[in-house]
């Protein structure tokens, strides 16, 4: 990795990351609904907002207009490196959307389920912390695994 996981983070205020982290939380409404309604209706739901999540990411990179908005609109909830123009990359939210629908496709139900949330709330929960107490985040350390290790090792 040429760049450490303290180089690609910033240190956000507090606001910025509890927007941050109202997004994770909020995801978890995508396996919530999926318990309740059917897996054809939510991927059709979830996919096109998944397409339309990749393609602001990618024009972004492209359009000075686009990038203007998505920077006056997401910049308090950005990491450094998610916001740099330099290289492309794509968002967490984009990533935990993708993750969830792999799940609801390869899984059945209550499997994907669980692995949606075995994605989200170990990352969540420790980072939001972290970054609420304003101590040195994971991100910052380099510690990314830990909290994804514990909790599969729990269960």
């Amino acid at each position: 990795m040429e760049n450490s996981a303290k180089e690609q983070t910033n240190n956000l205020s507090l606001k910025g990351e509890f927007y941050r982290k109202t997004i994770h939380f909020f995801s978890s409404a995508i396996p919530i609904g999926y318990y309740f309604i059917p897996k054809n209706i939510v991927l059709s739901i979830i996919i096109p907002l998944l397409f339309l999540m990749l393609l602001v990411e990618a024009v972004k990179y492209k359009n000075d207009f686009i990038y203007g908005l998505y920077l006056r609109y997401f910049k308090s909830m950005l990491r450094d490196h998610e916001a740099d123009r330099r290289k492309i990359r794509i968002n967490g939210a984009s990533w935990l959307l993708a993750a969830d629908v792999l799940c609801i496709i390869i899984f059945p139900k209550y499997i994907a389920i669980t692995g949606c949330y075995c994605f989200l709330f170990p990352i969540a929960f420790p980072e939001f912390s972290a970054g609420f107490m304003e101590k040195n985040s994971m991100l910052q350390t380099g510690h990314m695994w830990e909290p994804l290790l514990f909790f599969w090792l729990v269960f």
